[in-house]
Parts: structure tokens; sequence; C-alpha cells
């Protein structure tokens, strides 16, 4: 929500991508869903994979707020201590190469999952009767930056937009309700 990622950039963050000296991200890759057919031609399953990210233009640096890089910190601390305390933990979680938010074998988290961790938290925080889901997260931080009254320009740079038209929509979009 405050570094405006869309999931499958969050997803592929690797260590090595964060810089807690500077407060950047540098957003390289995505994940994607291939899908997989039957002789038919219907899904019968799908693959998560790491690829490209959505445009070119979505592969730069991004500064963060320090919430974000608190977070981050914290978050690195509790994968330090569940390597230490979990068994079940058989990868380094918090080696450069590795996924930010890896599972325990150090595999990259699926949408389907990362969906399920965040429909639990909602749950959790009487937030589950809301129409919130985690890309409205993005679109939130693109709110905030507007009600700051932030130069579009700037907002499409930090969403990683390709055309600024859209940024625009996406801000047109939001203050319809």
């Amino acid at each position: 929500m405050f570094a405006g990622l869309r999931i499958g950039e969050a997803l592929a963050l690797k260590w090595q991508n964060v810089d807690f000296g500077n407060k950047t991200l540098k957003i390289e890759q995505a994940i994607t869903q291939v899908p997989k057919f039957d002789s038919e031609g219907n899904v019968i399953n799908r693959i998560t994979v790491v690829g490209d990210t959505k445009t070119t233009c979505s592969v730069r640096k991004i500064p963060v707020a320090d919430i974000v890089i608190e977070t981050l910190k914290e978050w690195r601390e509790k994968q330090i201590l569940r390597q230490k305390t979990n068994k079940e933990v058989t990868a380094d979680l918090i080696a450069r190469t590795s996924f930010v938010f890896a599972n325990d074998d150090g595999s990259v988290r699926s949408y389907s999952g990362t969906r399920k961790i965040f429909d639990r938290f909602k749950r959790r925080n009487n937030l589950h009767k809301s129409n919130v889901h985690f890309y409205g997260l993005r679109h939130i931080f693109s709110n905030m930056l507007f009600e700051m009254n932030e130069n579009p320009k700037v907002i499409q740079q930090r969403l990683r937009h390709r055309d600024v038209k859209t940024t625009v929509h996406t801000k047109n979009r939001l203050y319809k309700n």
C-alpha cells in the first residue's frame, strides 16, 4: 500500500532489490501465471513463474516511505527467527537472492496463496465485508499521492505507468464514488 507495487512485483521482489540505506526498491521482475491446457484447449491449471514486469518502464528503482523500510526490516528479523526455530523452513529466507516473501522452501509464492493470506488478514481485522482486494492497495497508494497534490507525472513514475493518461484515468475512477 505504501509502495504502489503490483502484486506480481511484490512477490518477485528479492532481498538484493531492497536498498535499506537509500530507501529504494529495485523492480526488475514480476510473477505471472502461465496456463496449462488440456487437449481441448481448456485451462486445467496455472503455474507461477518469475518473468519480466508488466511493462518495460516498470523496471526501475523506486523510492519508498520509511514505513516500508521499517516493515521490511521487521519482516527480515521475523524470517531470521523462523529459520532458527521452525524445522519446516528448508531455505535461507534472507539470502540476497531469496524472495522477500518466499515460501518455507524458498520458492516464490503464488497469487492464490497470497490472496488467501490477504483474506485471512481482512477477516482477522474485521475488514472481510469491505471490497478491498490486494490490487486495490495500489489504487489507495495512487489516491494518497493525488490527495497530497502530487504532480500526476510524478505519480505516473511512482506507479510505473507507461502513459500519464492511465494515471489520470485511475484518479478519475477513484473520485467518481
